[in-house]
């Protein structure tokens, strides 16, 4: 059975948890090290990079982490954009969560951007979209140990 859940869903469970989305973002010629600062002191795994209001990029640890390992630690002296993923593979709210899933694991991508017309709404992580179909699994175990028992659907019951 796959799932029929959206990265909408994901969004609304999130912004319930913690509030308005707190979309962390860097310009582009900050320096790397302090990107770096920035994701440990919000315990983040990835930062927008944005001009104006306008995404241009994703830097995630897993990019600061690739240039370092080729180019070592002058890497950290540089700008953002030098190691930015400029052509970030991004999603829509409407996007199944299944495919986002598929997506992410095929392509090793830790983080991708949810824009809706243009206006970036949030960034999913790995973890999110775990988190997610770990939710629906439970959601879907207690519907089948209601019907194996013939108990009533929670839902409908008065």
């Amino acid at each position: 059975m796959e799932s029929k859940m959206q990265l909408r869903d994901i969004l609304r469970m999130r912004n319930r948890e913690r509030g308005l989305p707190r979309i962390r973002s860097v310009p582009p010629e900050v320096l790397l090290l302090d990107a770096l600062k920035t994701m440990a002191r919000h315990a983040l795994g990835a930062l927008v990079v944005s001009t104006r209001d306008r995404f241009i990029g994703l830097v995630t640890l897993n990019d600061v982490l690739q240039a370092l390992s080729l180019r070592g630690a002058e890497v950290l002296a540089g700008s953002v954009d030098e190691i930015m993923n400029a052509e970030a593979i991004i999603s829509r709210p409407d996007d199944a969560i299944e495919d986002v899933r598929r997506l992410m694991f095929e392509r090793c991508l830790s983080h991708v951007p949810v824009i809706d017309e243009g206006r970036l709404l949030d960034v999913i992580s790995r973890v999110d979209v775990a988190d997610a179909a770990y939710a629906e699994c439970q959601f879907e175990n207690q519907l089948l140990k209601h019907y194996i028992k013939g108990w009533p659907d929670p839902d409908r019951a008065t």
